[in-house]
C-alpha cells in the first residue's frame, strides 16, 4: 500500500478533513481509488488518489572525461564522485556494457549505497590494448529509479613513438673494402616500454647485406635512449 488514511473513521457535523500520507517506493505514477461509507447513505463516495513517486537523484562530478591521446598498453587512473542529490538513500550498480574498449575500464567500487547528502568516490583504471578512437558511455542503475546516470570517456589510443636524433645518415666517400660507421640515437618518447626492430629498406638479407645495424633490435623503457651503430660496407668487407 502506498497510501495511508487517518482517521479511518469518525463523526463530524461540518466539513470533515483527513490526512493521506503518500509513501513512495519507486519513481512511478501511483493511482488508487478509496471509498467513503457514510451512515444513512447506500452508495459509497469514491475518492481517486494520484501521486508521483520521486525516486533517487544522483549525478557524477563530471558526465564525460576527454582523456586525449593515450599510448596503447599504458596504465591510467582517474577519480570521479557519485553524489546523492535527492531526499532518499539509494543503492547503485554499474550496468555491464559491451564495447571495444569497455572491458579495459575497471571501476572500484562498481556498486554500493549512498546516504542522503553523501557521495562515493569511484576509482577508474584504464589500460587500452587496442588502437584507435573510443567513446565509451557507462550506465549506472539506481534502485528505485527508472533512469540511469551515465559516465562517459573519450579519447584515442595511439602507438608508441620513437625518435632518431638525425633525419639522415651521410657516410660520405667510402673506400671499397673498408667499413665506415656512423652513430645515431634512438629515443622512446612514449610512456610505455617498446620493442623495436631496425632494418634498412632495400638492403639484402644477411650475409649479403650492405648495412649492419648494431643493435638491430631491443627494448626501450619509457623516455630512454639507445645508441645505434650503423656500419656501411659490410658486404664488401667480407
Amino acid at each position: 500500500m502506498s497510501y495511508t488514511y487517518r482517521p479511518f473513521y469518525g463523526s463530524r457535523s461540518w466539513g470533515p478533513t483527513c490526512s493521506d500520507p503518500f509513501d513512495r517506493q519507486d519513481a512511478l505514477v501511483y493511482c488508487a481509488t478509496a471509498f467513503l461509507s457514510a451512515v444513512g447513505q447506500e452508495d459509497r463516495a469514491p475518492l481517486v488518489l494520484k501521486g508521483l513517486g520521486i525516486g533517487p537523484k544522483a549525478t557524477f562530478s563530471y558526465d564525460e572525461l576527454d582523456v586525449g591521446n593515450v599510448f596503447v598498453e599504458s596504465a591510467h587512473r582517474y577519480e570521479v564522485q557519485l553524489l546523492n542529490q535527492g531526499d532518499i538513500e539509494f543503492d547503485f550498480r554499474l550496468v555491464h556494457r559491451e564495447g571495444k574498449f569497455a572491458p579495459r575500464f575497471k571501476f572500484t567500487p562498481d556498486h554500493g549505497t549512498i546516504a542522503v547528502g553523501g557521495q562515493c568516490e569511484i576509482v577508474v583504471d584504464f589500460k587500452p590494448k587496442e588502437l584507435g578512437p573510443f567513446h565509451e558511455v557507462f550506465e549506472w542503475a539506481l534502485q528505485g529509479s527508472a533512469t540511469a546516470v551515465t559516465l562517459a570517456f573519450r579519447g584515442t589510443s595511439v602507438r608508441p613513438k620513437f625518435e632518431f636524433d638525425v633525419d639522415k645518415i651521410n657516410f660520405g666517400t667510402v673506400s671499397f673494402g673498408f667499413l665506415n660507421s656512423r652513430m645515431l640515437t634512438l629515443t622512446n618518447t612514449s610512456e610505455v616500454p617498446c620493442y623495436y626492430t631496425l632494418t634498412v629498406k632495400g638492403d639484402e638479407a644477411p650475409p649479403n647485406n650492405e648495412f649492419e645495424i648494431i643493435p638491430s633490435r631491443g627494448t626501450l623503457l619509457p623516455n630512454c635512449a639507445q645508441r645505434i651503430q650503423v656500419p656501411s660496407g659490410h658486404r664488401a668487407g667480407g
